[in-house]
Parts: structure tokens; C-alpha cells; sequence
């Protein structure tokens, strides 16, 4: 993720999740996904979200938790404004880091396998944001 989002606002990350060597991997393949979203600095799990069951096929969707994962597995997650908070407000950096971890585990015919994704969130300061406006 490049751009900062800003804080207590809602924000769209989407990821093609695949196998070792780049095998497609479809959503019906997979046993487990998991998320755990924390801050980088304190690393304190952010909304409550430490290894959260993102998988959830049941009702004839495959995702849930604010993610939704396509047939050809293409990740989709939506993440909150409390998904987006700054965990330290006495910290006076414009941008806080915090990590999504996407945990994955699949079987596409050769065993269970497991999979990581990672991916840094920039989430910037609503206050710095409005002080920019000023100058």
C-alpha cells in the first residue's frame, strides 16, 4: 500500500493471494485465512484483530470479517475506521505504520500448504492533515 490513509477513515486493499510457485490458487481451495492487523512501533493488535477468522464460507460467500475473496482467489478487504486509528496519540510523527498479516492455508491437490501475506499501512494523523490545509 503506497498511499497513506487517513486516519479513522475507511480504506479498499486488495491482493492476489497464490501458492509457492505462483499457483492459482481458487477460493474453494482454501482451509484457513486469517488476518492480524498491528502497530508497528508498539505492535498492539489493532481493532481487535489477532489471527481473525477471514475466511467464513458459510451462507454461499467465501469471506467475511470485511473481506471478500473471489473464485480466483483475489482478496478484497475493506477495512474500517477502527482499522485506521492512531494507536499512540502521543506520538507526534505525521504517519503512523501499522502491518496487516494475511495467513493462509490451502490444498490444491498436492497436500496442505500455507501462505503469507504482509503489507504496511501508512496511516497519516487527521491533525496533520488539517494543518496541511492552513499552510
Amino acid at each position: 500500500m503506497t498511499d497513506a490513509v487517513l486516519e479513522g477513515e475507511t480504506s479498499v486493499y486488495s491482493v492476489q493471494l497464490e501458492g509457492p510457485a505462483a499457483q492459482v490458487i481458487a477460493n474453494t481451495d482454501f482451509t484457513v485465512i486469517t488476518l492480524t492487523l498491528v502497530d508497528e512501533v508498539t505492535h498492539s493488535v489493532i481493532n481487535s484483530r489477532t489471527e481473525q477468522d477471514i475466511l467464513d464460507i458459510g451462507g454461499g460467500s467465501i469471506g467475511g470479517n470485511n473481506v471478500v475473496i473471489s473464485p480466483t482467489a483475489l482478496l478484497t478487504w475493506t477495512a474500517q475506521a477502527l482499522d485506521n486509528i492512531i494507536v499512540d496519540p502521543t506520538d507526534t510523527v505525521t504517519i503512523e505504520w501499522h502491518r496487516a498479516i494475511f495467513r493462509f492455508e490451502f490444498d490444491i491437490g498436492a497436500g496442505a500448504e500455507v501462505g503469507l501475506h504482509e503489507v504496511r499501512i501508512p496511516v497519516k494523523r487527521a491533525f496533520q492533515s488539517f494543518l496541511q490545509t492552513l499552510t
